[in-house]
């Protein structure tokens, strides 16, 4: 009895293990299939594929994945209301070159790429009869700016909005990402940082640093500064001091003063003058008279040596008849000839 019981344990064991193993292989394959056709919904995304300060253009672009037919909008988050906070206003709708070249391949199928646009709404319709699968920018989408549009749309501006989505002939679930940048806020920091920015600021500051800067200006300076530098200078200054230097220069200037001096020079000229001096009395002059030329305070003559023995002695006479100077012992003798020759002649005259 007890054998027939065991026996029968073991049959039920193996049966109930049969079960498990097809029920777990039953339940892997329907995991396969049901991810397979989740990975075949197809994903999409919106962009800016330009944008300037009239106008901006936004691409709709299969990422992965096929369809046979969609539905779906792009347009402005504000386009059915009657205030355009967005500032933006749909101008087109383009076929991008990704469907072109798309429908160049499919254009003899039985059934070619079909694809309907709404410029007024955005609405955008698509089937064919081949699985679309090109890779890229399906459709351009082009706003108009306004005054009121940002410099730069982010990605609350815009609505995207598939309605139905055919793949393999089953209805799936697309998806879209918007690549729009969102908008970013910044607030001012309370409280100053503690490193230094490794990039140079866009704005000048509204205060003056507190520490001199270590490296120099590659502009001049709007302002002049309100005290002296305390290294020289590496060029040389386009124009003109405004005050006079409180030490003499090192080298000597390349360009001549264009005013005289108030002091006069301590070394003489190296370049003989131009023109004639001024003042007369700088030079002496020689006149006729015989008393200009013993006296002279700017030129003194050397005379040569008398001759000793042709020169006059202090005891000579000066002959005043002819002239002559003579000796003192000649002048007694002629003197005493002169007086005996007026005697002779007064006697005669009384005989």
């Amino acid at each position: 009895m007890k054998e027939k019981l065991v026996i029968t344990m073991n049959k039920i064991a193996k049966i109930l293990s049969a079960v498990l193993s097809v029920t777990l292989v039953i339940g892997v394959t329907v995991a396969m299939l049901v991810s397979a056709f989740a990975a075949s919904a197809p994903k999409f995304s919106v962009n800016v594929v330009s944008e300037s300060k009239d106008e901006v253009k936004i691409a709709f672009t299969l990422v992965d994945g096929s369809f046979s037919a969609i539905d779906f909008q792009v347009n402005a988050s504000d386009w059915n209301n009657s205030t355009k906070s967005t500032g933006l206003t749909l101008k087109s709708i383009e076929r991008a070159q990704a469907y072109k070249d798309f429908y160049d391949k499919h254009a003899n199928d039985s059934i070619p790429p079909m694809l309907t646009t709404n410029f007024k709404n955005g609405k955008v319709g698509y089937v064919s009869l081949a699985p679309y699968d090109a890779k890229g920018d399906m459709v351009i989408f082009t706003f108009e700016k306004t005054k009121s549009a940002k410099e730069k749309i982010v990605a609350s501006d815009i609505v995207v909005t598939v309605s139905s989505c055919t793949a393999d002939n089953k209805e799936v679930t697309a998806s879209v990402t918007n690549k729009i940048p969102a908008e970013v806020v910044t607030k001012p920091t309370t409280k100053p940082t503690t490193k230094p920015t490794t990039k140079p600021t866009t704005k000048p500051t509204t205060k003056p640093s507190t520490e001199p800067s270590t490296k120099p200006t590659t502009k001049p300076t709007t302002k002049p500064t309100t005290k002296p530098t305390t290294q020289p200078t590496t060029q040389p200054t386009t124009q003109p001091t405004t005050q006079p230097t409180t030490q003499p220069s090192t080298e000597p200037s390349t360009q001549p003063s264009t005013e005289p001096s108030t002091q006069p020079s301590t070394e003489p000229s190296t370049q003989p003058s131009t023109q004639p001096t001024s003042k007369a009395d700088d030079v002496t002059t020689v006149t006729d008279k015989a008393d200009d030329t013993t006296k002279s305070d700017d030129v003194v003559t050397t005379a040569p040596a008398a001759d000793t023995t042709t020169a006059a002695s202090s005891s000579d006479v000066v002959n005043p008849e002819t002239g002559d100077r003579l000796t003192a012992t000649a002048a007694v003798v002629s003197l005493l000839a002169i007086s005996g020759a007026a005697v002779v002649a007064l006697r005669k005259k009384e005989d």
